[in-house]
């Protein structure tokens, strides 16, 4: 059968039931996702495993060398008795930068700059325009108008996008929007401005696009040669960034333990310290931190734990230098999706003996790829929500299939019973009263249904045949074999009964039914057998034994097992069976037993092994006369081992058939009749 037509049969056996919770559960976390739950818990928990996995796995990523870090910090506000630069310090430092002739210098926050340091000396304000080297300030965004605010107009924004080139579609939007940076002359002297605006927790927009018209880049991305926009494709540097739905891009954070070491403090410069610039090169770039002291420092989240504002900052111009950036792959609501209906396979197919093994297999592959995706490719996942999914509808599928193993249990149970009704009337009477002769027998399944099955029946009013056999095992196969076994039996006594008025042959009976074992049962099916034919008049019986438990025959308080010459299991093999008959006599009061091997482990005590030695001493030990007492010692016998045994049921079918001819005093008071008792 096509994987295809499994599928199908697997989707059309779900229930209503199950298909309407599969479906609240994947809605509800649809639902998860689409307000925002999902992005929660990337920011907390995702985020956090997929950094620190990465940490321990391949190591701590590495600072571009090109960076250079100095910060106003502790020592620099003790050194100048302010937490922020006077105009004409901040010119010395920048100055003193500037020689060294890097690449860029990057001011984080000068939105905030109190008026008052706003105000320069004219002659400081030339130098400061008079630098070479291109100075990038920090601006921020707002939605609102700010009072007592210069807002920086749209003219003074680079235009990244023509009217040939289209915006892309996911780059961030704000529309009003309005600029606050730099004040007074410092808004004269600075002309590059990038925002530090952050749009969600662990993410930068690489470009904000300001009022339909100018686009405004990240004060990170700033640092980069080359940002443009061409066939609606954000490039920077050459390299194209993709951009999530949002138009953001996730922070390839760094830890404290890597940025922490290579800021320097402004404090030595203004201790005399001329050559603290001296390592600067002509290819780095430079990264004042404006507020990087006790009280002003802003924090904010990152896998890491609470880190300083502009350590982020410093990671995403890590990234820029580096050309390297992370990918932040959507196709949340369709990883859902696939992933609930993976859950759902494994919970409805998966043997529940190994649901639990599976599953964690499944979750722990899943897992490890999304880590692979994230530490070899720079593939961001929002993988919570879809494993949550692979979860949730496993637990589903199987609380389904047991729900549907229950139900077959059930129907199963019921049909067994059906069967073991049907078996026990198609058994002949349990108790036979007949005027020359006594029959009680037993029959006890040691399941519902069982393998065990006997046959008697009296033809001419002279010959009496008793069968007892034993098919393999005790399920429902060996029962319906039974069940043909003992209807054949029947059969061709019946059919020789109206040809010669007498029982069919023995050998025949065994012949037959070795080829209908041979040729309808499976290979591991076969059935030993005991038949007797008893003359009535004379007492001479005839016997034919198929590796089965030999009969007893009780007579003058002593005991004798009936020799077995043969030893054929029918079905067993193709070939002829050896038929030797076997022949005794007995008189009246004697009785004969047939019994399966069951009976031998019913009656023994729990602390012995099982023998044909043990039951004949239980038998004679009794002394009963009657067919009907000595069935009743059995049956009681057995009933007791197993309860010493503690055990719910026999472990193998228990079947026996006593049969005892009568005196002539007590054939003439004796009635004929049969009854059906239950076992």
């Amino acid at each position: 059968m096509a994987l295809r037509e499994k599928i199908g049969i697997w989707g059309r056996g779900l229930n209503s039931s199950a298909g309407r919770l599969l479906g609240s559960w994947v809605l509800l976390l649809i639902c998860a996702e689409a307000f925002g739950l999902g992005d929660y818990l990337h920011q907390h928990i995702t985020s956090k495993v997929n950094f620190t996995v990465r940490r321990r796995a391949v190591g701590e990523g590495h600072l571009n060398p090109r960076i250079k870090i100095y910060a106003v910090d502790d020592p620099t506000a003790a050194k100048r008795g302010e937490v922020r630069l006077s105009g004409r310090d901040l010119v010395q430092v920048l100055h003193a930068i500037d020689a060294k002739s890097p690449r860029k210098i990057i001011l984080d926050a000068m939105f905030s700059q109190r008026s008052e340091s706003t105000q320069l000396d004219p002659a400081l304000a030339s130098t400061l325009a008079s630098l070479k080297t291109p100075i990038i300030t920090g601006v921020m965004i707002a939605s609102d108008p700010i009072a007592h605010r210069t807002v920086i107009g749209d003219k003074r924004l680079p235009i990244l996008i023509d009217g040939k080139d289209r915006a892309p579609s996911p780059i961030r939007r704000m529309k009003p929007a309005f600029i606050y940076g730099p004040e007074g002359a410092y808004l004269q002297a600075f002309n590059r401005f990038g925002h530090f605006v952050e749009f969600a927790e662990h993410y930068l927009a690489p470009v904000v696009l300001i009022n339909d018209v100018a686009a405004l880049p990240h004060l990170s991305v700033q640092a980069a040669d080359s940002i443009s926009v061409i066939d609606s494709e954000l490039k920077i540097d050459g390299y194209e960034i993709a951009l999530d739905k949002r138009g953001l891009l996730p922070i390839d954070y760094l830890s404290t333990d890597v940025i922490a070491p290579r800021i320097r403090s402004l404090g030595g410069y203004f201790s005399g310290d001329r050559f603290m610039f001296s390592d600067i090169n002509s290819d780095d770039v430079v990264v004042i931190l404006t507020e990087y002291t006790s009280g002003v420092t802003r924090f904010v989240s990152s896998p890491f734990g609470l880190i300083p504002g502009p350590f982020a900052l410093i990671s995403c111009l890590n990234s820029v230098l580096n050309k390297s950036w992370l990918r932040a792959v959507g196709y949340s609501y369709e990883l859902i999706l696939i992933l609930s209906f993976v859950g759902l396979f494994i919970g409805f197919t998966t043997n529940p003996s190994r649901f639990f093994l599976l599953l964690a297999g499944c979750l722990t592959v899943t897992l490890a790829c999304f880590l692979y995706l994230f530490i070899g490719w720079g593939i961001e996942v929002k993988w919570l929500l879809p494993m949550l999914g692979i979860l949730g509808s496993a637990v589903i599928g199987l609380s389904e299939q047991r729900q549907r193993e229950s139900i077959r249990r059930i129907f199963l149970e019921s049909e067994r019973k059906t069967a073991a009704v049907l078996q026990r009337d198609f058994l002949p009477a349990l108790t036979a009263n007949h005027a020359s002769f006594e029959l009680a027998a037993t029959y006890i399944a040691a399941e519902t249904i069982g393998g065990d099955w006997f046959a008697h029946g009296v033809i001419g009013d002279r010959w009496l045949y008793v069968h007892l056999g034993d098919v393999t095992g005790h399920g429902a196969a060996s029962a319906m074999l039974a069940s043909f076994a003992k209807g054949a039996t029947d059969a061709l006594h019946e059919a020789h009964r109206r040809q010669e008025g007498k029982p069919a042959p023995l050998a025949l009976v065994h012949e037959c039914l070795n080829q209908i074992m041979r040729t309808s049962s499976g290979e591991n099916l076969y059935m030993t057998m005991l038949s007797i034919i008893i003359d009535l008049h004379t007492g001479h019986f005839c016997y034919l034994n198929s590796g089965h438990e030999p009969a007893f025959v009780v007579q003058d308080a002593k005991i004798t097992v009936l020799s077995s010459p043969t030893n054929n299991l029918l079905g067993h093999t193709s070939e002829a069976i050896d038929t030797r008959i076997g022949s005794s006599q007995i008189k009246a009061d004697d009785m004969l037993i047939l019994f399966s091997d069951g009976l031998l482990d019913a009656t023994c005590p729990v602390d012995k092994k099982p023998s044909l030695r043990l039951l004949t001493k239980l038998i004679h030990s009794a002394d009963i006369s009657s067919a009907a007492g000595l069935r009743n010692l059995l049956d009681l016998r057995c009933t007791s081992r197993l309860d010493a045994s503690a055990k719910a049921k026999f472990s193998d079918d228990v079947t026996f058939v006593i049969v005892k001819l009568k005196n002539n005093a007590e054939a003439s008071d004796a009635t004929t009749g049969q009854e059906h008792q239950s076992a």
